[in-house]
């Protein structure tokens, strides 16, 4: 009986120190694959609180992960609605109900630039513990485009209504798209 008991003793402790390994590399590759994403990453528990970031969301924001996790997550917004802190828990809380969220997000960096995130937010199950992860992406060039875009739209339309020249506009099919009022003056319409 003593040597069952040893054996067994043995075999228990083999067993322990295999999952202790297990565990060991599956935190290793969690903590690789979180640093190594090109996202920005936030785990944040159930009140707002930032748990966790990896390498991409201290590069982009400016702060260490020890200065993350002291942060309220508002301040990482304009602090003007909807982009505070309240809008912030209100978007955890929708999370933590199930939801599953993306957003643009305007955001602060810790020097105080602003720059505009695409957020995807969902509640996750990490350790066993219900997290949120938010995985941001810079998609600040990509505004200011669209806002060039609207901004050229706009005086191509100034340009066009104001022409004193009648205008008229073709599609492929030759059917008529677009005029100008100069042409609706010309021909009696409206």
């Amino acid at each position: 009986k003593v040597a069952d008991t040893h054996t067994r003793l043995q075999q228990d402790i083999a067993d322990r120190k295999r999952s202790a390994e297990a565990l060991r590399v599956s935190e290793e590759s969690y903590r690789a694959i979180f640093d190594a994403a090109e996202d920005a990453i936030f785990l944040h528990d159930e009140t707002g609180a930032i748990v966790d970031v990896n390498h991409k969301a201290c590069s982009t924001f400016g702060y260490s992960r020890e200065e993350f996790r002291a942060l309220e997550v508002g301040t990482l917004g304009t602090g003007e609605a909807p982009y505070n802190h309240d809008a912030a828990l209100g978007l955890i809380a929708r999370a933590f109900a199930g939801e599953r969220l993306r957003v643009e997000w305007h955001c602060k960096r810790k020097g105080g630039t602003l720059r505009w995130h695409e957020v995807f937010v969902k509640r996750v199950t990490i350790g066993g513990k219900d997290r949120i992860l938010a995985l941001a992406r810079d998609i600040t060039a990509r505004r200011m485009a669209e806002a060039a875009l609207r901004a050229s739209e706009e005086q191509y339309r100034a340009m066009f209504n104001a022409s004193i020249d009648g205008l008229a506009l073709w599609n492929a099919a030759g059917e008529i798209v677009d005029t100008n009022p100069a042409l609706w003056r010309m021909y009696g319409y409206s």
